[in-house]
């Protein structure tokens, strides 16, 4: 239909379709003092905005065979603002037209796309250049490759499958004619999140604006142009977008460890104090960003996000476990129960018990038989307890000082368990063995002697028979009569050689002789190759001494060797003689040793 049939005056309003998208946040919560949600992305490209920024929500086209300032109107009057600029100045049709458009706050109910296409009575295809949706490269109006429009006159697709809804309607849905073949014009718009950002700003301008999207120009869609007054003046829709791109992958995995951490079970009671409010502080800075996300758009930029995420992974591996003591006790000494071993130990770890040492007071010993408590997976501070049991001691006796005649000796008894005691009343004192000489008057003949006791014991000499006082040898001796003069005349040795008697004679009896035993002492001497061994006792008493040899081992002998003087070459003898390995003795000297020939 042209628009030459169309009333006067009339002027179509449209405003775009809505495409609204509500995405999906699931939010599971826990049984934990803050139940934070879980939340998925549901879009690939998250955009972030300006807090206060507004968007493009929707569009309207219009025209009026008259003047522009009626269609202006109308749109105010539907609360649209509308453009200064006339889309359709230079064509022949007498039209005016233009776009009007409402904004929002709200980024998803916020137009992603437009699109300008068109089709006249000579070409009938839509076209596919010059058109430049916000999902192309470049500012300057470079066609996107590969679109392809379907129902022009309705709803058209782009080859991505981005469905845009025509901002206009009325059948043709034509927005205004140019030249005599009527060429149409249709413009769309589009939610479609896979389109690019909310549109925050749109204008009519005569050119295509740096940094701004474009539409194809209203002056160049369909074949026929006016050939009387020439083609119109062009118009361009340029759009943009301020919003920028956020990535909040790193955000979400390091959210869901931290939720995992916070959803552990027994979380209070593993976790310090410290570290579990970092953690629940990290999760609840984070949720509203994630819950901002759901829809794909937030106002946190992406250092807000990334430092975030930083604080969440800072906060998990800060995740510090709560330790606890753990405290062995048992028998220190004898059985008095202490502390045998603290250790400090991480929740869920095990302490090392220590070993245990068997104890014992004066009539038992106590043997370690178990721990009473638990000392593994510890989630709580423990005291733990040894059990023990009970032996009565088991002893073997070493005799660790002997008897004598009048003091008891000690004996050590020993337990197996390592407990000993020492008596010292056993054995018990033995007493004297006494061997009693009478008294006997001292005369011309003989010396007498006062009475006296031996102990074959101890060896010692005493005065009385119970052996309080000891007496030294031969003190009891009483000389001989005056008419005696003693002097010492010789030793006298016994049979062995090796003990000797000094003997005094009576001068003026030589019949009348005593003998005192000498002290003593050795000098051994040992065999050599050519002598015998012997032993030279010294007998001395009262000044005097002598000497006594008693033979030992006999002489070893040589044991002979052959040592080369000269030694023999291949034509002249060597020279050998023999010597004794243990002396300097030699023989055989000169013996002649062969020539080796």
């Amino acid at each position: 239909m042209r628009k030459a049939f169309r009333k006067p005056l009339s002027v179509l309003l449209s405003v775009v379709m809505v495409i609204t998208m509500f995405p999906a946040i699931g939010v599971l919560f826990t049984e934990k003092a803050h139940a934070y949600g879980t939340y998925s992305k549901n879009y690939t490209t998250e955009w972030y905005y300006a807090s206060g920024t507004t968007f493009i929500h929707s569009m309207v086209s219009g025209y009026d065979g008259s003047r522009l300032s009626t269609v202006q109107s109308q749109m105010r009057e539907a609360g649209y603002t509308p453009f200064d600029l006339d889309t359709a100045q230079g064509v022949r049709s007498a039209v005016y037209s233009t776009l009007g458009y409402k904004t929002t706050t709200d980024p998803t109910k916020a137009i992603t796309g437009m699109m300008l296409t068109g089709y006249g009575d000579i070409d009938e295809t839509p076209k596919t250049s010059n058109y430049y949706p916000n999902t192309g490269t470049s500012a300057s109006g470079t066609a996107v490759s590969g679109v392809v429009f379907y129902e022009v006159n309705r709803k058209v697709t782009s080859s991505g499958g981005i469905d845009y809804e025509p901002a206009y309607r009325d059948g043709h849905n034509d927005m205004l004619a140019d030249g005599k073949s009527c060429g149409y014009k249709y413009f769309y718009v589009t939610r479609s999140r896979s389109a690019g950002p909310p549109v925050t700003t749109v204008g009519i301008y005569g050119s295509v604006q740096s940094g701004m999207y474009a539409t194809r120009s209203f002056d160049n869609i369909g074949s026929a142009q006016d050939t009387t007054n020439g083609k119109g003046t062009a118009r361009y829709v340029c759009f943009k977008s301020t919003c920028t791109t956020v990535n909040s992958d790193t955000l979400r995995s390091n959210y869901t460890a931290a939720l995992n951490k916070y959803n552990e079970s027994n979380y209070s009671a593993k976790y310090t104090s410290a570290s579990r409010s970092a953690l629940e502080t990290a999760l609840t800075n984070a949720e509203p960003i994630l819950s901002d996300l759901s829809d794909g758009y937030t106002t946190r930029d992406q250092s807000t996000i990334n430092s975030n995420a930083t604080a969440l992974s800072n906060a998990v591996s800060g995740m510090t476990l709560n330790t606890f003591t753990v405290t062995f006790r048992g028998y220190t000494s004898g059985t008095t129960l202490g502390t045998l071993k603290t250790q400090t130990v991480n929740y869920g770890s095990s302490a090392t018990a220590p070993s245990v040492s068997t104890t014992y007071d004066s009539s038992n010993h106590y043997t370690f038989k178990s721990w009473s408590g638990t000392c593994t997976n510890v989630t709580s501070a423990q005291t733990v307890t040894a059990t023990y049991n009970t032996v009565a001691h088991s002893y073997s006796s070493t005799v660790t000082a002997n008897a004598t005649c009048t003091a008891p000796g000690s004996t050590k008894y020993t337990c197996t368990c390592g407990y000993n005691y020492t008596s010292t009343t056993t054995p018990a004192a033995l007493g004297h063995n006494m061997t009693a000489t009478a008294a006997k008057a001292a005369n011309c003949n003989q010396t007498g002697n006062t009475a006296y006791w031996y102990c074959s014991r101890c060896q010692k000499y005493f005065s009385d028979a119970n052996g309080n006082t000891q007496i030294a040898a031969n003190s009891w001796v009483i000389p001989t009569n005056s008419d005696h003069a003693y002097a010492f005349d010789s030793f006298v040795w016994s049979a062995d050689g090796t003990t000797a008697q000094a003997k005094y004679v009576c001068s003026r009896n030589s019949a009348h002789t005593v003998q005192y035993n000498a002290a003593m002492s050795n000098e051994a001497h040992q065999p050599t190759c050519t002598a015998g061994g012997y032993t030279i006792y010294t007998a001395s008493y009262d000044g005097h001494t002598a000497t006594n040899r008693v033979e030992g081992a006999a002489a070893s002998g040589h044991d002979w060797q052959w040592v080369v003087d000269t030694a023999a070459t291949c034509g002249t003898a060597g020279v050998k003689h023999e010597e004794c390995k243990n002396c300097d003795a030699t023989q055989s000297a000169n013996t002649e040793i062969p020539a080796t020939g």
